[in-house]
């Protein structure tokens, strides 16, 4: 606050007179050490006025009614600051009383700043902010000390907001509290910052514990291809030689279908780490729903009924079997988890069905852009919890999750949605809290199934050729070898891959074809390859493996490797592919997973 020295004067003129005032008013500053300028600061004119009030007569009452004028302009512009800040500022005169506030607090609550003087609390809070509010004065006035807290407050608007408030009680001399000033910052921001940065940390650690299981999921399924190898070849090799109808081919075949299912758990297991491309082949879905419902079974209580209404005469859908498998695990596993407490009713079904743009019938799919045509269609329907609109929106968000820490990731529904998506499929839910949900996922059905629908199984194919097989393990060396003899080959089977390098060097006419594991101490199937093809540029290679993530198509096709074999390796598709390398002049087709 500032005031011109013409108007100091100007208010003793009036008693005193002109001249008078001004000599006054000099003589007052200069007995005040004040330097003689235009313009006076409050503080300034209140040394000079204090000065004058010990004057006698009119010159003591125009001092006071300055000083007064001046303590009234400071008051108003305090006011004038507080009300022009961000910060909200009030006073309680008691542990629930309101006493002056400024603007930004009178604003928050949806209020004017003179209405709010003298009310209590619970007028401008809810029930539960107001006692909480309570319990923060009534520390305050007992312990006479200030107190910080962060309190998630309703504003006017109804929308929950994060304060930062600080409550600091005004002593008198006897040490009494007056009154509490009470400050309140709005950290909403910072609050859902923090939220953001924690949720970014969680997926951070999500991805890492991924990479982790990948890296897990690759060694067992180097290891588990290299056990399961020699139990297939074997029993495949034995069912073709054992009699028809007997009690040993029976047998056999349980092994071999045993085997076969441990084999496909693998790939389930790679998939699931994301360390094998994805093949879309044409698939019935009925047999991968049934597949997936006998896993499920397994850990659902008796408490959840299981029905099923699976068609068999749905069309052919072009999709990846363990990308389906996982989508249908997903649902199942999201079903049981919201009927885990008190059990319930999962209904599956599945059916082919026509869908065509603003065909309201289909309820739940009248929101979105639909291609029309013919779809297989998964319905999954649970009698659990349920979900309010609100989840409904968030429920294919990555790592968004309503269950309990522990009990799930937030990626079930969110893959789904992704593979689905990415299939040229559509997935739909429809919910309501306490009653249950149903999902719908639709996937395309093939055009011109007659042709697309037909898969070739080719018959086993042999030659008579010379093949160097190398592998570091026995029996799988074992197993190839016989496998190889089997289809007529000429084999040299070799457990080691330098020795391998070693007998091709002695005489590298003497091989038609390589075959050659990838892991192997010493020299890896990929070294080994380079060195090969650098004392023979022609001679073909086929690369077996029970899985590696060093190699890569692009890999394979610089180091002029034909073909790839993923362990363990059926008759049919070792003599197949033999046969298609060594026929084919140019490159065999690479097949990494």
């Amino acid at each position: 606050m500032q005031i011109k020295k013409d108007e100091l004067i100007g208010a003793y003129a009036q008693s005193i007179g002109i001249e008078t005032a001004r000599e006054l008013i000099d003589k007052k500053i200069a007995d005040s050490a004040l330097e003689n300028m235009e313009i006076y600061t409050g503080e300034e004119v209140a040394k000079i006025c204090g000065e004058l009030v010990n004057e006698g007569g009119l010159i003591r009452i125009v001092a006071r009614n300055l000083l007064v004028q001046l303590e009234q302009k400071r008051a108003e512009e305090q006011a004038l600051l507080l009300d022009n800040i961000e910060t909200q500022v009030w006073y309680l005169t008691d542990v629930e009383t309101y006493g002056v506030v400024n603007k930004a607090r009178a604003d928050f609550l949806g209020m004017k700043k003179e209405d709010l003087e003298g009310k209590k609390l619970w007028c401008t809070l809810s029930k539960e902010e107001a006692k909480a509010c309570l319990d923060y004065n009534k520390a305050v006035f007992q312990e006479k000390k200030q107190i910080r807290t962060e309190q998630w407050l309703k504003n006017g608007k109804g929308e929950s907001r994060a304060l930062f408030i600080v409550k600091t009680p005004k002593l008198d001399d006897n040490g009494n509290i007056e009154y509490l000033i009470c400050t309140a910052h709005d950290i909403t921001e910072r609050k859902r910052m923090e939220t953001e940065k924690k949720k970014l940390e969680n997926m951070l650690r999500q991805a890492q514990k991924m990479e982790a299981i990948g890296t897990l999921a690759g060694g067992i399924a180097h290891d588990f291809n290299n056990i399961l190898f020699p139990i297939l070849g074997y029993s495949e090799m034995l069912l073709s030689d054992a009699p028809d109808d007997s009690d040993l081919k029976h047998d056999l075949n349980v092994i071999f279908n045993g085997a076969e299912r441990a084999r496909d758990l693998v790939k389930q297991i790679l998939a699931f780490s994301r360390q094998r491309e994805y093949e879309l082949k044409p698939l019935k879905l009925h047999l991968i729903v049934k597949e997936a419902l006998k896993l499920i079974k397994a850990v659902m209580p008796s408490t959840i009924d299981i029905k099923q209404n699976v068609s068999k005469d749905c069309g052919l859908v072009m999709a990846d079997y363990t990308q389906i498998h996982q989508v249908a695990m997903n649902l199942f596993t999201n079903a049981y988890h919201a009927m885990e407490e008190k059990g319930g009713k999962l209904n599956v079904t599945l059916k082919e069905v026509d869908l065509r743009v603003g065909d309201l019938r289909v309820d739940h799919l009248k929101n979105m852009l639909i291609n029309p045509g013919t779809y297989v269609c998964i319905t999954v329907s649970d009698t659990g919890i349920g979900m309010d609109q609100n989840i409904i929106d968030r429920i294919f968000d990555p790592y968004f999750t309503t269950k309990k820490e522990g009990k799930g990731t937030g990626l079930g529904l969110a893959v789904v949605h992704g593979i689905i998506k990415s299939h040229g499929g559509y997935v739909s839910v429809y919910s309501e809290p306490d009653k249950g949900t149903e999902l719908h996922v639709y996937l395309p059905v093939i055009k011109n199934q007659q042709k697309t629908g037909q898969i070739k199984t080719g018959h086993i194919k042999k030659g008579n050729e010379r093949i160097l097989v190398v592998d570091d393990q026995k029996m799988i060396i074992e197993i190839q070898q016989k496998m190889l003899k089997r289809l007529g080959y000429n084999v040299t089977a070799l457990t080691s891959s330098l020795e391998a390098l070693k007998t091709f060097q002695a005489n590298p006419d003497n091989f038609d074809l390589i075959i050659t594991d990838m892991t192997m101490p010493s020299m890896t199937g990929d070294q080994l390859a380079q060195k090969i093809m650098a004392i023979r540029t022609d001679i073909p290679i086929i690369l077996c493996t029970g899985f590696s993530e060093k190699m890569s198509n692009e890999k394979a096709e610089s180091l002029g490797i034909k073909d790839f074999l993923m362990k363990p390796v059926l008759l049919n598709d070792l003599s197949l592919t033999i046969r298609r390398v060594l026929d084919n002049k140019g490159r065999g087709r690479n097949n990494f997973p």
